[in-house]
């Protein structure tokens, strides 16, 4: 029988039926049919787990269960293959973790992300056509093209599996076994996942980072966050298969960063001096005849001391070298990650002298630490109501779902978000809470950084429109002048604006101050959605078990605790992938 697909993720490779059934044809439909409608998953594991089953012996059914005009399969054959794959489950080897036995009947994965990492590492070792549990992803493709094509429509586990390379070290030998146009379409689709602001290079910005380059065309530009992606300066790699390093590891290492414009702004001149130093060079050689012998020397121990080791010789064959077609002429317009709609001109800094970044390199060792975890883990809150934020964010299209990757997006890191409205929200004495070293966690914060260090926030607050729809009774603002600014109040407690009327006043706590603007007004939105004065402190208070690993944070919130209140108001449903987030997130109830 050929490949079923059923709910909750799971497939049917090949189904065996002994049966005097005298139509086989009727037989296999039924059948397939049957497996369709069943809940055929272990109930043992997490919901983004991964498991690859060998064989599966499921008992017999009752006589003449094909004749069943039911659409489902028996109570008692679903019940004990549930059994059977929660045995498997319990003794499946991890291929992440350790050795695979031959003997193996079941193989697992913490998520899609360690998935595509192994399947890339077994690509990298000649492994794949040998490792049973490839057999399914092999049917119809050579393993190259099987690669190519599990890891270009997974984009959202992409930054996750290369972190994982990375700490097993071979996440630049991987990038550079694929193809150019591979990696650049790969790019492509982490930009447009992961919510990365799309930048576009101009003539002039272009111009001038030539001449730029002709300033330091002996050394390689030295970026203040280079050394949190020492992969991304491999010898061998093309450009592109660089910037693609550079943008999905920063992703998990510093992802708050990673989505600022100012980032985005030194990758693509990074980008550029990588493209043309090899023309640069070119351009000088005649006047580099005239330097001195130990000069030149100089230059070169400057130039061995910026790149990573090459790699071994017999890997030297696999690195692709830059196509010709990515050269380009530096007077043409370049797309750095295609075009940006959501920033004017205006607001994007000159590529050529972009500020300072506030990365510090010694926290690098700790940073891989905090992000090179590939095991799921888990914990418990009693602000589990924290994450029904995420919905109010989405609602307020504060941050782009999954129906609109490309869509805008706040310049606050999205957990960071949750973090300060949390703050907001619980008291002071709760702080210590395990969800707040969560929320740090998942943001990529390290010790020492501040909750929103990368967000300008705007000097002047006016409510968009659309969210005073919430409020349809007529009403008449509060006009109040104080410090130098004019604000409207709403009656429901809101500030509708907040203006500067005397620039000669300069602002103070910008975050804090636009913090105080949204909190209430979500505080607002909260009282009228519960119908409770309480309904923000109300909402967080619900005790929940968070589970997450890189790719996937699952809540799961007691029943017997839980409030009709938020399943009336909307604000439970699953928010799925957010890519502000970089996560799937899912809520559970039991």
């Amino acid at each position: 029988m050929t490949i079923l697909r059923q709910r909750a993720g799971t497939m049917v490779d090949r189904v065996l039926v002994r049966s005097q059934c005298g139509d086989p044809l009727a037989a296999q439909q039924k059948i397939g049919s049957l497996l369709r409608n069943s809940e055929l998953h272990s109930s043992s594991l997490a919901p983004a787990a991964v498991l690859i089953v060998r064989k599966l012996h499921g008992q017999e059914p009752a006589t003449g269960w094909l004749n069943y005009k039911s659409i489902y399969l028996p109570t008692e054959w679903q019940e004990s293959a549930t059994r059977d794959l929660d045995r498997l489950a319990a003794g499946a080897a991890r291929p992440a973790l350790a050795f695979v036995p031959a003997s193996a009947q079941a193989v697992l994965f913490a998520d899609y992300a360690e998935l595509l990492a192994c399947l890339a590492q077994d690509w990298l070792r000649g492994k794949l056509r040998t490792n049973w549990w490839w057999s399914t992803f092999l049917k119809h493709s050579t393993p190259e093209a099987c690669v190519h094509h599990e890891w270009m429509h997974s984009p959202e586990f992409l930054p996750a599996a290369l972190e994982i390379l990375a700490v097993w070290q071979c996440a630049a030998d991987f990038v550079g076994r694929l193809p150019d146009n591979v990696a650049l379409r790969l790019l492509d689709e982490v930009v447009t996942s992961f919510a990365v602001p799309r930048l576009v290079q101009t003539d002039d910005a272009l111009e001038a980072s030539t001449s730029s380059l002709e300033k330091h065309a002996t050394k390689q530009a030295e970026e203040s966050w280079l050394p949190l992606v020492p992969e991304a300066i491999t010898r061998g790699l093309s450009p592109a298969k660089k910037i693609l390093l550079a943008q999905a590891l920063m992703l998990r290492r510093a992802p708050a960063l990673a989505r600022t414009v100012s980032f985005q702004q030194q990758l693509a001149r990074w980008w550029f001096w990588e493209e043309h130093v090899d023309e640069l060079h070119a351009e000088q050689e005649p006047r580099a005849e005239e330097e001195s012998a130990e000069a030149r020397a100089t230059i070169a121990s400057k130039d061995s001391a910026l790149y990573a080791p090459p790699l071994p010789s017999d890997q030297q064959s696999n690195a692709m070298p830059l196509a010709a077609d990515r050269i380009q002429d530096v007077r043409t317009t370049r797309h750095i990650a295609v075009s940006l709609s959501e920033f004017s001109t205006n607001e994007i800094p000159d590529v050529t002298i972009p500020g300072p970044l506030s990365v510090d390199p010694v926290a690098y060792e700790e940073t891989i630490e905090a992000f090179a975890r590939t095991t799921p883990s888990s914990i418990q809150t009693a602000f589990g109501g924290i994450f029904f934020l995420l919905n109010v964010a989405l609602s307020l299209k504060l941050y782009a779902d999954f129906t609109c990757p490309r869509g805008a997006n706040l310049g606050l890191d999205v957990w960071d978000f949750l973090y300060l409205l949390g703050e907001q929200f619980v008291s002071s004495e709760k702080h210590a809470d395990a969800v707040f070293d969560l929320l740090t966690k998942l943001s990529g914060r390290t010790t020492g950084q501040e909750p929103g260090e990368h967000f300008n926030p705007p000097d002047n607050w006016r409510v968009p429109p659309e969210w005073l729809s919430a409020f349809p009774e007529p009403f008449a603002t509060q006009e109040v002048a104080c410090q130098g600014r004019r604000r409207l109040y709403h009656p429901a407690g809101f500030l509708v604006s907040d203006e500067a009327c005397d620039a000669a006043i300069p602002p103070t706590k910008p975050l804090q101050r636009w913090l105080n603007w949204i909190t209430a007004y979500v505080e607002a939105r909260l009282k009228r959605a519960l119908g409770r004065e309480d309904a923000a402190r109300f909402l967080c208070s619900i005790p929940a078990r968070v589970d997450f690993t890189s790719t996937h944070l699952d809540v799961t919130y007691p029943l017997d605790l839980y409030p009709v209140e938020i399943r009336t108001a909307g604000l439970d449903r699953d928010p799925g992938w957010i890519p502000a987030a970089g996560r799937f997130v899912a809520f559970h109830f039991e």
